[in-house]
């Protein structure tokens, strides 16, 4: 990088920008507004909010029988908003 006592701008460029592919590539840093790269933070999966997390897990498998399909013996029980409980009763579950 040195040319005569001096910096050679040129290859100082070239190995400053080879050095930002490989930063982009590794997300160490980002481009705001890029879509291929932008921060990790913004590519991960958004936060449920904690008031939807009890209903967004799939329910246990005592409901449905060996040919696939789905037996209830009792009607479900909604909270307020008309969603069911994420965990069952461990009556429930015991059965």
């Amino acid at each position: 990088m040195l040319r005569d006592g001096a910096i050679d701008a040129a290859a100082y460029e070239l190995c400053l920008f080879a050095e930002l592919r490989d930063r982009l590539r590794a997300g160490d840093v980002w481009v705001v507004g890029s879509r291929q790269y932008r921060a990790v933070e913004d590519q991960l999966v958004p936060k449920i909010p904690s008031d939807l997390l009890p209903h967004v897990a799939p329910l246990s498998w005592q409901h449905i029988n060996l040919t696939g399909d789905y037996i209830w013996t009792e009607p479900p029980r909604l909270d307020g908003d008309g969603f069911r409980p994420l965990l069952a009763s461990v009556e429930l579950m015991a059965a």
